[in-house]
């Protein structure tokens, strides 16, 4: 059955906004689903992205700027600003994995626990899921009705402390590169 889940789920069309793996996380999603016991369900190898916000939903959440290598603050200011809320966000990788049964599973999580923090099973019913996510996070408001609520040199330090954390993440996507090929 597993087996059968996992050839069903690495032939589907990726649902992403992007629509692809990103390639900053693709080795270590062909490093995964290589081993017979795991394969991935989704992935984001972390970024930095300019988002508007007219609701709470997900769906109204367009988004102005996304990278997931660094950003200048030039890169900021040259966007049209909109009408809505603006908000600068950095986010940290995030892997979804099944896994064949608990004994996996717990090697997986002993594997993600040396690179993150947060790594823990979020479903056990139909398969069992480990989610594997780094900390590395930043969000804030930039600015609203077309004006920037902070300014040029804020929105520099913003620039450079997102590169900053995203560089952090790198370097725990490569320590769980590492610690994937030793399972």
């Amino acid at each position: 059955m597993f087996q059968l889940q996992k050839a069903i789920q690495l032939h589907l069309k990726d649902r992403s906004k992007k629509g692809s793996i990103d390639a900053e996380i693709k080795e270590i999603v062909d490093a995964v689903n290589a081993k017979p016991e795991y394969y991935t369900t989704s992935s984001c190898a972390g970024r930095i992205i300019m988002l508007v916000r007219k609701t709470e939903q997900k769906k109204d959440t367009p988004w102005l700027l996304v990278s997931h290598a660094s950003i200048t603050v030039q890169d900021v200011m040259k966007i049209a600003l909109p009408e809505y809320p603006v908000w600068l966000k950095q986010e940290g990788f995030i892997l979804h994995v099944a896994c064949r049964d608990m004994a996996a599973a717990e090697r997986l999580l002993n594997a993600a626990r040396l690179c993150v923090k947060r790594a823990g099973i979020i479903s056990a019913s139909k398969r069992i899921v480990v989610e594997i996510a780094s900390t590395e996070f930043l969000e804030t408001i930039i600015a609203d009705k077309k004006r920037w609520l902070v300014s040029r040199q804020y929105l520099a330090r913003l620039a450079d402390e997102a590169n900053r954390r995203m560089e952090r993440n790198r370097k725990r996507l490569t320590l769980f590169l590492s610690e994937v090929q030793k399972l």
